[in-house]
């Protein structure tokens, strides 16, 4: 019997065959880093709660790599029951900062999550360009031409 890779192991070999390397990661997500496109990739898992002591964990966990090998971002939102809460949300609005990325890329499951965050990151005006999208390859090909 041949065992199906569910949805965040798809999502995992996906990364690998677009040449990023997988990093330590958190116990609530994934890091990568595409070294040559000088992107980094959060992923999170799914049904996980995104709190204060969460989001400070992934900006500890990320801020010497945007300083040092990645101009841009991705924040892999696509999984499974994922919340951010208010407080973790405040923090992330400032984050990647201007003198952390050029653009931050949010990959979203549909259509209607899609344009509902592109509608809040217009309210919101993030310190860097931020758009929402449903693939992975229309948020590289965004990135790389900011």
């Amino acid at each position: 019997m041949i065992a199906e890779l569910n949805e965040p192991d798809l999502y995992h070999q996906q990364y690998l065959n677009l040449g990023f390397k997988s990093l330590k990661g958190i116990d609530f997500c994934d890091i990568y880093l595409h070294k040559a496109e000088e992107i980094l990739v959060v992923r999170y898992h799914a049904e996980t709660v995104i709190d204060l002591e969460k989001a400070n964990a992934i900006i500890s966990a990320t801020q010497e790599l945007l300083s040092n090998h990645a101009k841009y971002a991705i924040s892999d939102s696509r999984a499974f029951g994922l919340v951010i809460n208010k407080d973790a949300n405040k923090i992330f609005k400032a984050y990647p900062g201007k003198g952390e990325a050029i653009a931050l890329a949010i990959l979203v499951n549909n259509l209607h999550i899609r344009l509902l965050a592109n509608f809040f990151i217009k309210v919101e005006k993030p310190e860097v360009s931020t758009k929402a999208f449903n693939s992975l390859k229309a948020a590289r090909k965004w990135l790389l031409n900011q």
